[in-house]
């Protein structure tokens, strides 16, 4: 049980109609405030409708049956206390990086003057002043999917969601992109719900690894990352029992992806 739990998940189960897709099955889970949640399984176990019904999006939400608390109230649909990261770029393309980053918050109808002081403080925070007037078809995909953290964190949403975001870009790319998140959950301590197939992106990320099994969805275990943070690289490869959790993790995703428990 979580001390200081911001999100509930109550026997949470989703099944698509008219298709009669049943995506997840008597989800329990609890996230605690300011931890940093990595969700990980099969292709098609459902993390991404999880995700999806946390978000409150349609058609995912509502679940089938059970409910999902924040700070100890249902949730009734999207809102500004969830933000997502998708894995596909969603930047607008006839805006700047830097009116991306004020795009929300115009939305919300946050003043000029301090809209253009939280771009200021995100473009910096990401090392992105120098590209601030550049569009997305002049960025590379690790720039653009800076430029979406930082939208994402100028809302200063309560939960940031992520789904696969640095699935598109290359491995060197995507290494940095890690370190990157880290330090800015490090920074911004938010409470962060990522999913991956990576099971190494889980390891250095997370402080918590729930792994689900195959279509029913379920979560068949939750695994403590103890490795101390700030996390880099460099030495996390080479920590005593990385490659002993890496072999864990993997043992049981194969078992998820092995599992008969449906229905």
């Amino acid at each position: 049980m979580a001390k200081d739990p911001i999100l509930e998940a109550h026997s949470v189960s989703k099944i698509f109609n008219p298709s009669k897709i049943f995506a997840l099955d008597g989800i329990d889970l609890e996230v605690e405030r300011y931890e940093f949640l990595c969700v990980l399984g099969p292709n098609g176990c459902g993390k991404t409708t999880l995700l999806n019904l946390i978000a409150g999006f349609k058609p995912f939400f509502p679940p089938t049956k059970g409910e999902i608390l924040i700070n100890g109230k249902p949730i009734r649909g999207p809102g500004s206390d969830r933000v997502m990261v998708f894995q596909e770029q969603s930047l607008f393309p006839w805006l700047s990086v830097r009116n991306n980053i004020e795009f929300g918050l115009r939305i919300k109808g946050v003043p000029k003057d301090e809209r253009r002081g939280v771009s200021e403080y995100y473009l910096k925070l990401m090392v992105l002043e120098e590209f601030q007037d550049k569009y997305p078809f002049e960025l590379s995909g690790g720039m653009k999917q800076k430029a979406e953290l930082a939208r994402a964190l100028a809302l200063k949403p309560e939960i940031l969601l992520l789904d696969e975001p640095f699935a598109q870009v290359d491995a060197l790319t995507r290494l940095s992109l890690q370190e990157e998140l880290l330090r800015l959950s490090e920074l911004e301590k938010r409470t962060t719900i990522f999913v991956t197939h990576s099971i190494q992106e889980a390891i250095f990320l997370g402080d918590r690894v729930c792994v689900m099994t195959k279509r029913p969805g379920k979560i068949k275990e939750n695994v403590g990352i103890e490795f101390p943070k700030p996390r880099k690289w460099a030495n996390l490869a080479n920590e005593r029992g990385f490659a002993r959790l890496h072999s864990r993790l993997v043992s049981l995703v194969q078992e998820g992806e092995n599992s008969n428990d449906v229905k």
